[in-house]
């Protein structure tokens, strides 16, 4: 029984291009700082995914460039905060990374005594604490 037509027919240059950089990007070497288990495993399937997503909308491209774009973020944020936003990239199906979901809040500058508001009304109660009608009236 002859193959289906479909199967028989030889990919166009354009596709083997495509799969060609995938090939490529997914080959790229990990930084000595990312070269963990755990980064190893969440960056192969990171590629895995980023490969679904170009065969499946080819102007979604993964490169050998972007793969190495995407290395670099990486390194800068360190493999623990990498690994959770590949993780969280992967089950949202996105085609990039989000740094923002994993840093601290925003105007978190850690645990600090005494930390205040700085609006002016809590500045200016602050400021007349036990002093008298008379004197506020003069501050």
């Amino acid at each position: 029984v002859p193959p289906p037509a479909r199967e028989s027919r030889r990919q166009s240059a354009k596709r083997q291009q495509i799969e060609d950089n995938l090939a490529a990007a997914n080959r790229e070497p990990l930084p000595s700082s990312l070269n963990t288990a755990t980064f190893q495993t969440a960056w192969a399937e990171w590629c895995d995914h980023r490969s679904e997503l170009a065969r499946l909308h080819p102007q979604k491209r993964w490169t050998p460039r972007a793969a190495r774009n995407t290395l670099a973020e990486c390194k800068s944020h360190g493999a623990d905060k990498a690994e959770k936003a590949i993780r969280s990239a992967i089950a949202n199906g996105w085609q990039g990374l989000v740094w923002e979901r994993h840093a601290e809040p925003r105007g978190s500058r850690g645990p600090q005594e005494g930390a205040r508001p700085r609006y002016p009304a809590y500045q200016v109660a602050t400021a007349t604490l036990g002093l008298s009608p008379e004197d506020i009236s003069t501050f």
